[in-house]
This record gives C-alpha cells, sequence and structure tokens, in this order.
C-alpha cells in the first residue's frame, strides 16, 4: 500500500513543483489575497478529473487524438496570449494595487472559476502531466495498487496547490507598496506571453 501511494505521490509532487502558467497563476491569486481558497480547489478538482482519466486508461485515446491535442494547444495559445496583454494592461494603469477590495467588485466567483479552469484544461503541459506521464505510470504499477498510486498523486496535489496559494497570500502581507504588485503584473505577463510563444511554436514544429 505504502509503495503504490508514495510512488504517485513523489511523480505527481516532481511534475507540480516546475513552474508553469497554472502555478503562476495560483501565486497571483494568494498574492492578491482573491479567491484563494476557489482558485486552488478548483485546480485540485481538475487535476482529480485529470488523473483519473489518465490512471483509469482512458488517456491513451485523448493521446493518440492529435487533432484534440492540436486544438487544446490553440486555444492555449490565445488564452496565454489574452491573459499576458491583460496582466501588462493591469501593470501599465495600476490596475491592481489594492491587494484585496480592489479589482475585487470587478471580479467575480464565476469568472475565476472560468479562468482557473482555462488555465488548467487550455494548457497543454497540464494534460501531459496528469493524463500522459500520471497515467502511464500507472500503467507499471501492480492492479491492486492502482487506487494507492492515484490517492498518493491527488495527495500531492491537493497539498501543492493549497500551499503555493496560501504561502502567497501570507508573503502579500509582507510586499504591500504600489510598485510591486506592478512589477508583478508586468512579470506574469511577459511569462504568458512567452508561454504562449512557446506553446505556438510547438504547434507549428
Amino acid at each position: 500500500m505504502t509503495n503504490g501511494f508514495t510512488t504517485g505521490f513523489f511523480i505527481s509532487a516532481g511534475l507540480l513543483v516546475a513552474i508553469g502558467a497554472q502555478n503562476t497563476f495560483v501565486i497571483r491569486q494568494g498574492m492578491k489575497r482573491e479567491f484563494v481558497f476557489t482558485v486552488s480547489a478548483t485546480c485540485f478538482i481538475c487535476d482529480f478529473i485529470l488523473m483519473c482519466i489518465g490512471v483509469l486508461g482512458v488517456g491513451k485515446i485523448i493521446n493518440d487524438n492529435i487533432t484534440l491535442i492540436n486544438i487544446l494547444t490553440m486555444l492555449g495559445v490565445l488564452f496565454l496570449l489574452w491573459y499576458g496583454v491583460r496582466s501588462l494592461k493591469s501593470a501599465y494603469y495600476g490596475e491592481s494595487l489594492l491587494i484585496s477590495g480592489g479589482d475585487t467588485a470587478k471580479t467575480t466567483i464565476l469568472k475565476i472559476i472560468i479562468t482557473t479552469i482555462s488555465f488548467s484544461l487550455l494548457n497543454p503541459n497540464v494534460w501531459i502531466d496528469t493524463v500522459a506521464i500520471v497515467g502511464g505510470v500507472s500503467s507499471t504499477i501492480d492492479a491492486s495498487q492502482k487506487i494507492n498510486y492515484l490517492a498518493g498523486a491527488l495527495s500531492a496535489s491537493f497539498l501543492w496547490f493549497f500551499s503555493i496559494g496560501y504561502l502567497a497570500a501570507w508573503l502579500s502581507q509582507i510586499f504591500t507598496r504600489p510598485l510591486f504588485w506592478r512589477v508583478i503584473d508586468f512579470l506574469i505577463g511577459c511569462y504568458m506571453i512567452y508561454m504562449s510563444w512557446s506553446l505556438f511554436h510547438f504547434l507549428i514544429k
């Protein structure tokens, strides 16, 4: 039991630690202290669905569908480009200077959930990590250990998203200068545009 759980936990944790668009969004929302629980929970639920798909064997069907992967990648390119431009606009106009209460009035919980799902499901890297790799490794695990393996992978996901979300929220109390938030939005905007270009480059190769 322990072996399957441990394997799943460390495989998942190793993939989650890599900084990506999804993690960056969770950290940003944490630093703004805006819907931290909702964002973290939504990321975990998306991982839950995708990892279950991968471990239960459905992942191979998706991985073999090149057309579907290309569509997801293109949607990811457009979404990350849009979000990157939006972040640069926020940095220029200083729209996220107020950590709480500033743009919360303009951001509903539904918008946050949709944005979080977009970062999760329109990001090919998330599919590769959860469905292809976590699901692929599960094929080498004894059938009696698969549930434990899945539980370990999901435990790592749960701990990761809630940890980075609330750690970022705690750290945000230290950084209160308006310039800091403009720099954060600028860096996130540049990173999202870079990720968009990287996905587009991958698509046309």
